[in-house]
């Protein structure tokens, strides 16, 4: 094969390769964003909130991550992770800070702030309780942020990251603080889930009155983590 040949058939098989992974990674920047952006590491989305619209429109067949860039975002309403075709997925969907715990150049600083300042969003028995990330599909990961407690007074009971459906598989969360204060932003449960393999690896709780609650259709759970109980 000549070699401008071999170039080009290299070309189409590197841009063959990069198409689902662009297709399916969006990165988003507090400061830098803006949300009408098409979520791309040069032009970045401003809010998780449209990053996770966005997302839950992919296809199920490739890994879907969201890179987070350093910053404080306010969510308003709950982020509902899932898939819109309601199948079964068996790929990743990963929500992860840009700068990770192991990188040279991580400091606790650099971890992405999630504030939730929504009102209570749930319903039936506990409609008086609100979360920030609902989680509605199988095989979710969240790594490397700093969640804080929500100062609504609307909220009575604040649960981070929930998981009701017992049939769902896959909750990974590593390398995350959970940080509450009881008298301003409290956290009455920084993991709230039910289902199968579940793991809470390597993450602070601080000032959480419920660290990690686990109920039904518990297999495969996992928990290595530090938990501070301190002003409760």
């Amino acid at each position: 094969m000549k070699p401008t040949a071999l170039k080009f058939l290299s070309f189409i098989i590197l841009l063959i390769w990069s198409i689902p992974l662009s297709a399916q990674t969006l990165y988003v920047d507090g400061i830098q964003g803006r949300d009408d952006a098409p979520g791309t590491q040069s032009e970045p989305l401003a809010s998780l909130e449209k990053a996770v619209i966005k997302a839950n429109t992919f296809s199920g067949e490739e890994p879907i991550t969201i890179k987070i860039a350093p910053g404080l975002y306010i969510i308003k309403s709950a982020l509902a992770i899932r898939d819109e075709s309601n199948r079964q997925v068996a790929e990743k969907y990963t929500f992860e800070a840009m700068v990770m715990p192991g990188d040279p150049d991580w400091a606790p600083a650099k971890m992405p702030v999630i504030q939730c300042v929504a009102d209570s969003n749930r319903a039936g028995k506990l409609k008086h309780a609100g979360s920030a990330f609902q989680v509605a599909r199988s095989h979710v990961v969240i790594k490397g942020l700093k969640f804080t407690g929500n100062p609504n007074p609307a909220s009575e009971y604040y649960y981070v990251i929930e998981r009701r459906d017992s049939t769902l598989t896959g909750l990974e969360i590593s390398q995350c603080y959970f940080i509450g204060e009881k008298n301003s932003a409290p956290i009455q449960g920084g993991v709230f889930a039910q289902g199968a393999g579940i793991r809470v690896d390597h993450c602070i709780f601080y000032g959480v009155k419920n660290a990690v609650m686990v109920f039904l259709g518990i297999r495969d759970f996992f928990t290595h983590s530090f938990y501070y109980l301190r002003g409760l």
